[in-house]
């Protein structure tokens, strides 16, 4: 999983103009890959990794290594329990929403809705299932990893399921990237 992370999230950073945000928190954001590569790619952001204390320590070495502790920073907490940092204009998920039940996203979306300003926006990225939910394989062959292994309820969830869940958690414009490698797609939803 990790492999194939690696090889999608190099996308994020020209799939869509996240540069319009000012301030974005990259939930469950890890070692903060994707933070600094944000940061590179659009000057005028800020990035906030949002992860566990040991992760977030991960982080910060790999933030200072990469010159961008003026911009990039990190965040202790559980994004399911704690509030969201105060003062950012956009969450962002990557490979998270397939770990959980939909009714969990749902939860978790409206939370989200709730901390962001208006014109705020959560920001979707990881692999999707077909609308009719016929394929692409991948979901075949992902969703048992997720509901077996990683959490006994995820799954590779749909665009349609995913948009339907940002729409009814209060966001009303979602906007779908599609076409990016390894079965992946974009869903930004502002409020």
């Amino acid at each position: 999983m990790s492999a194939l992370s690696v090889q999608a999230n190099r996308r994020i950073v020209d799939a869509y103009d996240l540069g319009r945000f000012t301030h974005i928190v990259d939930a469950g954001g890890g070692d903060g890959t994707n933070a600094i590569a944000l940061a590179k790619r659009y000057p005028n952001l800020k990035v906030t990794v949002y992860d566990s204390e040991s992760v977030c320590r991960i982080a910060q070495q790999r933030i200072v290594a990469a010159g961008l502790s003026d911009r990039v920073f990190t965040w202790v907490g559980n994004f399911l329990d704690d509030p969201f940092p105060p003062g950012v204009d956009a969450i962002m998920f990557c490979h998270i929403f397939t770990i959980w039940s939909m009714e969990r996203n749902l939860e978790l979306l409206r939370k989200c809705a709730q901390a962001l300003p208006e014109d705020g926006a959560v920001v979707l990225f990881n692999m999707m299932g077909d609308d009719d939910d016929t394929g692409p394989i991948s979901t075949a062959l992902g969703s048992p990893y997720f509901l077996a292994i990683a959490t006994g309820e995820g799954m590779l969830h749909s665009w349609q399921d995913y948009e339907q869940a940002m729409l009814a958690a209060g966001f009303s414009k979602v906007t779908r990237v599609g076409d990016l490698p390894l079965n992946h797609g974009l869903l930004v939803a502002r409020k």
